[in-house]
């Protein structure tokens, strides 16, 4: 992988010669990028991914979000058949992961039996120290359904 080299902008301008140094920084700091480089910038897709389907109560986690300090979800909640209830929910981690706080109900996303389906969205503000986050479909005897959930990091990217 190549490494992130930080450019003096001063180095950059009219007149100023383009180095070997500045030609190998231009080549290799995209790469950096897309490989998570140190003190490289994050790339934003890459953070996160775009869509989980929750089947199961088992939850899914994501790590290293670096330096997302927003989190968009969006969730659907399908219960077409059987019996119970279920709904969305989250908790965060600012240890990576090691432990987490108690849950929180994504509003919106509580299905009851006979209840085809549940939309809900929500702005997760993580804050410096939040550096994982985890969903789970909760269910109370519910025996089958599935949460659909788009996850977007949409803010706090910087150099």
């Amino acid at each position: 992988m190549a490494d992130w080299t930080e450019l003096d902008t001063n180095g950059l301008l009219p007149g100023e010669p383009f180095t070997s140094a500045k030609a190998l920084a231009f080549f290799e700091n995209p790469v950096a990028m897309a490989g998570g480089a140190v003190n490289a910038p994050k790339v934003v897709s890459g953070a996160l991914d775009m869509f989980a389907e929750q089947t199961t109560t088992s939850p899914t986690a994501y790590t290293d979000l670096g330096r997302i300090n927003k989190v968009l979800i969006t969730c659907i909640n399908t219960h077409t058949s059987g019996s119970g209830n279920s709904r969305a929910q989250y908790r965060t981690s600012t240890d990576n992961g090691a432990t987490y706080g108690g849950y929180t109900d994504i509003p919106g996303t509580s299905v009851l039996t006979g209840t085809p389906a549940a939309v809900g969205q929500l702005l997760v503000s993580l804050g410096a120290s939040i550096n994982a986050i985890e969903f789970r479909r909760d269910t109370f005897g519910a025996t089958s359904g599935a949460i659909d959930l788009t996850i977007l990091g949409v803010s706090g990217i910087s150099p």
